[in-house]
């Protein structure tokens, strides 16, 4: 993750502090961090809801036309699961799955109109997960994918009421039609490879691979005695084989954050441009 920071105007831009989302402390079960690393110590790491971080840097100053670049680094373990492997296995969770059981911005799990289509699509499923694979089946048929389309990243009611949306919309209505059947949800903000095969991450050692373009939104909902269960319903649109329903067949996703964090920045004195840029780089 590099972030570019530049004075363009033409006198020196001082106290300049910056508040950086960083990769969360994630508990999905495909993913582990084995290392982080910055290229300007921070002066602080807080803590946020959900396990967010933001890491706080402080730079003095930068004369007219002068630029610094704050890197961060991750060095990941991404791995490919299936149903089967995640009843086998519970999980260490670090976040209570309460946190994911009520009404949240974009997730409208307590409108009437959520509850109602949930209690239609679940009322002849006897167990939690009958109940996401029925919400999940309904999310990839109801929903048309549009990238033109006026409502898109509204949210779950939003979804419901226009029946179109983006990846953000589809993991919206089947988080809000989980948490409204009493099953925890949450959206997972990152990336993934469009075929999902994750071949587009295996790079030489070096080689660099710009992750515009990749941003991705899918979902986890919870099992007591299974943990977090993976869902993408946006990658089963043409199959509609529910292949991605609790299984990503390849290490093909790339979790960032539950829940996205902006990028805040202060200063005195001319005009900063701050941008932000992510990339892989094989090892």
């Amino acid at each position: 993750v590099n972030i570019a920071v530049k004075n363009k105007g033409n006198s020196l831009s001082s106290n300049i502090r910056l508040e950086i989302p960083m990769l969360a402390e994630l508990d999905s079960p495909y993913q582990h961090t084995v290392k982080e690393t910055f290229s300007h110590e921070p002066v602080e790491v807080k803590r946020l809801d959900n396990n967010n971080r933001v890491a706080v840097f402080q730079l003095d100053s930068l004369l007219p036309g002068a630029s610094d670049t704050i890197t961060l680094e991750y060095l990941l373990n991404v791995y490919p699961l299936n149903l089967k492997q995640l009843m086998a296995n519970n999980y260490h969770n670090k976040l209570f799955p309460q946190n994911f059981l009520g009404a949240s911005e974009k997730i409208e799990s307590n409108h009437p109109d959520i509850v109602r289509k949930a209690r239609e699509l679940t009322s002849a499923c006897k167990t939690d997960l009958e109940k996401a694979r029925a919400i999940c089946s309904f999310v990839i048929t109801y929903l048309k994918y549009d990238l033109n389309s006026s409502s898109r990243n509204g949210g779950a009611l939003t979804a419901l009421r226009n029946g179109s949306g983006v990846c953000e919309d589809y993991a919206s209505l089947f988080a809000a039609l989980c948490r409204a059947s009493g099953i925890p949800a949450r959206v997972v903000n990152g990336y993934c490879d469009p075929k999902g095969t994750g071949d587009i991450w295996n790079l030489s050692p070096g080689e660099r691979f710009p992750l515009q373009g990749y941003r991705h939104s899918w979902v986890e909902f919870y099992l007591h005695g299974s943990g977090w269960i993976p869902a993408d319903p946006t990658m089963d649109i043409q199959s509609g084989s529910m292949k991605y329903f609790g299984s990503l067949p390849q290490a093909s996703h790339l979790a960032q954050n539950y829940e996205d964090i902006p990028l805040k920045v202060r200063y005195k004195g001319a005009q900063l441009s701050v941008t932000w840029e992510e990339e892989l780089v094989g090892l």
